[in-house]
Parts: C-alpha cells; structure tokens; sequence
C-alpha cells in the first residue's frame, strides 16, 4: 500500500466505511496527506488502545470521529505551506478528550508537520517532513 496513489489509498477507506484497518509500516505519512489532499477532508491515523491496531480515518462532518478509546498519533489539516498545521482548539479538545499528551498534525501537501499538545502551553517547532 505504501507509495500507492493518493485516490486509491482515499477508495480504500471509504470502501471499508470510512475506517480502514492498516499495519504498521503500510503507509507513509505522504499516502496519508495525499488521501487528505485528494478529498478536501482530514485523515487520522490512530490506534485503538485495547487492541493496538491501527487504523485511517477520513475525518468531517460527514464522515467520522476518532473514537474515545484511541490513541490519535497523527491526523492531517488541508492545506497548503507551514500554517496549515496550526492546532485549532478542536484539535486541543480533541487530546484532552482521548486523555492524550500530544500528537502530530500534517499538512495536505506532506510537507510540514508539528507535534501539539492540548493545552495552549507549548507546542513544538513546525518542522519540514524531511528533517521530522
């Protein structure tokens, strides 16, 4: 699956109801932000915590949330540059409701990426995908 195109990965996941089961090491970050870039919605990629296994999301209204027993490691924001891996305050509730310490936002382009906490205290530097 990994290096697979962006709309295939994004079929994949609405195939299987908006939540697709993955391995570790099955996709990159940049099939995760192509998937992202290709609907115009947020993808998370999560893991359940009582069973440890991985999982995409396409994220919106329409589609779904990340269920409370979950682990959030990344999740994407459309857009484009360095200032669209802002934390938004949903994301900061987001942590505070899965009891979270941290976790990383993406941008759609698979650029730039910042790991955030849930309170508005500090949040680490946004960083180029190459150097993360």
């Amino acid at each position: 699956m990994a290096g697979q195109g962006s709309s295939d990965l994004l079929n994949q996941i609405r195939e299987a109801g908006g939540t697709l089961p993955v391995v570790r090491g099955q996709v990159t970050v940049q099939d995760i932000a192509a998937a992202s870039k290709a609907g115009g919605n947020e993808v998370a990629y999560f893991r359940d915590r009582a069973t440890g296994q991985l999982y995409l999301r396409e994220l919106g209204p329409q589609m779904g949330e990340i269920p409370t027993n979950s682990r959030l490691i990344l999740h994407t924001q459309p857009g484009e540059g360095f200032l669209a891996v802002q934390p938004s305050s949903a994301d900061r509730a987001a942590l505070t409701l899965l009891n979270q310490r941290s976790s990383v936002i993406v941008n759609s382009e698979g650029t730039f990426a910042i790991r955030f906490r849930p309170l508005n205290t500090w949040d680490g530097n946004i960083q180029a995908i190459g150097d993360w």
